[in-house]
């Protein structure tokens, strides 16, 4: 048995290294900078390997912003989720190893809450916890318009009682509605939103019903349209690569090929 590996070096020429054991750890697809290009997923195939496909996973988002606006570099803490419908039924169409797997996790939600607003979308922590649902859909293909995931935006750490308590007409009715949510969101955020709402100009006590259930749905569970990502080049981490039951996760050696070992972005 055993293994011997070719290359060539600009000092030393060609050679052949021999051994009993290769570890293969040649990293994913992510920072093409650096000089990462997949190969590894080409040779664990060659050597008789499966190949779950791979995709940009901690990755900014495309999409446009709250009326358009233009709220580049703007920063804050929020609470993310993403929710797919239908989840129970193989997510809707979208890949297996895609979908969730029960409908009790059909609802999944950043564990960190920073958000910020890029020149072209979206990115920060939160983002980057669960772009990878976004990407594998935007991708992939989600069968139907039902089954894309949706990313949904609490801006801040309101829930929708405080809100509506926030928005009361009992003080100060004359007050802008914009006016009013910059006592607890960023300025340029707040004009964005009652742009949505419809609620430009309008004063606190002339809210109607239906008009504040539109902006708390807005503050508390906003729809987050994305059209794209920032693929390889942005993206910190390569998902799919080598399927781990191929792998002993114990040692990480092949278990179709002994004396093969993989690690890192290549699984």
């Amino acid at each position: 048995g055993g293994w011997s590996l070719k290359g060539s070096s600009p000092s030393s020429g060609d050679f052949i290294v021999s051994g009993d054991r290769v570890v293969l750890s040649t990293g994913g697809l992510s920072f093409p900078a650096v000089g990462t290009d997949g190969v590894g997923h080409t040779i664990a195939q060659g050597l008789g390997h499966g190949m779950v496909p791979t995709y940009p996973a901690l990755v900014p988002l495309l999409g446009p912003h709250p009326h358009d606006a233009h709220l580049q570099g703007l920063s804050l803490q929020v609470s993310l989720s993403c929710r797919v419908e239908d989840a129970a039924a193989g997510g809707g169409g979208l890949p297996p190893w895609y979908a969730f797997k029960q409908k009790a996790e059909s609802v999944r939600r950043a564990s960190r809450t920073g958000f910020l607003f890029t020149h072209k979308g979206y990115s920060g922590p939160s983002i980057l916890d669960l772009s990878h649902y976004a990407v594998l859909a935007h991708d992939h293909g989600a069968g139907t318009k039902a089954a894309r995931p949706r990313l949904l935006v609490n801006w801040g750490d309101m829930t929708e009682q405080e809100w509506r308590a926030a928005l009361s007409s009992a003080h100060s009715p004359k007050e802008m509605v914009s006016t009013r949510l910059e006592q607890y969101l960023p300025s340029r955020l707040c004009a964005a939103l009652t742009a949505v709402a419809g609620l430009t100009n309008v004063k606190i006590g002339a809210l109607s019903k239906q008009q504040c259930d539109r902006l708390v749905t807005l503050l508390v569970s906003y729809d987050l349209p994305y059209t794209g990502h920032g693929g390889y080049g942005k993206a910190e981490v390569t998902g799919g690569g080598v399927p781990l039951s191929e792998i002993d996760t114990a040692t990480c050696q092949s278990k179709l090929t002994p004396g093969l070992y993989m690690c890192g972005e290549i699984v």
